[in-house]
């Protein structure tokens, strides 16, 4: 007997390996972030087995070895989670086989706003945007943050809560009615942008996105005809770093 898994209705595929993880009990498969190594021994071992089958249809794993470094990018790489080396541009901060965090500095832009929202009489306008980090994941989840300077951000740099609308108090873009990039490559960030602000704008999703008295609504409407954007009225999200981290 040959072990095997079937997928859908006509692949079938043999079980080549097994791979068994030992943890300790406080630590839930020893891979989330907070799990600490107790001394010099680790909290997570694993192992590697070859299954047996036998013909009364029972399935054993056979004697065990380590996992190496070398079996898991190879496992990396068949999964489809490998990168492929690239040039990165220098607004790309960060860029893992799971994200990619880069930034674009302030600037004008032409915002587009729902038909009948408080905001439509300024449809099609240029307004100043502040200086945004952005952070896209393998599985096309869009999140951003507003930056008080066009400086390239550093790790310690202070985030702020992004003051557009479709976007919540975490930094989640509501895509609804964007025409979302297929690529998530480092060539397609600039893309992704412009598909954010080439989309309507059609709710102020934000409890809590500006300091100024009458929230998104009052501060748009005061940036008619201005060039720059007045980051004394961003709210405190965090830093660069908690942001490429993915805590809120």
């Amino acid at each position: 007997m040959v072990p095997n898994v079937v997928i859908g209705q006509a692949t079938r595929l043999p079980i080549q390996h097994v791979v068994v993880i030992y943890a300790r009990g406080d630590s839930p498969v020893g891979l989330t972030p907070e799990a600490k190594p107790r001394g010099d021994l680790p909290d997570t071992f694993a192992s590697l087995h070859h299954p047996v089958g036998d013909d009364a249809g029972t399935v054993h794993l056979g004697p065990g070895r380590a996992v190496t470094l070398d079996f898991v990018r190879t496992l990396e790489r068949s999964l489809g989670r490998s990168l492929q080396p690239e040039f990165l541009p220098e607004y790309v901060l960060a860029r893992t086989p799971d994200v990619t965090v880069w930034w674009s500095p302030a600037r004008l832009r032409t915002l587009f706003w729902r038909e009948g929202s408080s905001l439509a009489a300024m449809d099609g306008q240029d307004v100043p945007v502040p200086a945004l980090l952005w952070r896209l994941t393998t599985d096309g989840g869009l999140a951003v943050r507003a930056l008080a300077t066009s400086s390239r951000p550093e790790v310690a740099t202070p985030c702020y809560v992004a003051p557009l609308w479709n976007v919540n108090d975490a930094g989640i873009v509501c895509q609804g009615s964007m025409k979302t990039p297929r690529s998530r490559g480092v060539g397609s960030l600039r893309a992704w942008e412009d598909a954010v602000f080439g989309a309507q704008f059609t709710h102020a999703q934000a409890q809590n996105a500006t300091r100024m008295k009458g929230g998104l609504t009052a501060l748009w409407k005061s940036l008619k005809g201005k060039k720059r954007f007045p980051a004394a009225e961003l709210l405190d999200a965090g830093t660069a770093l908690s942001f490429i981290r993915g805590v809120w």
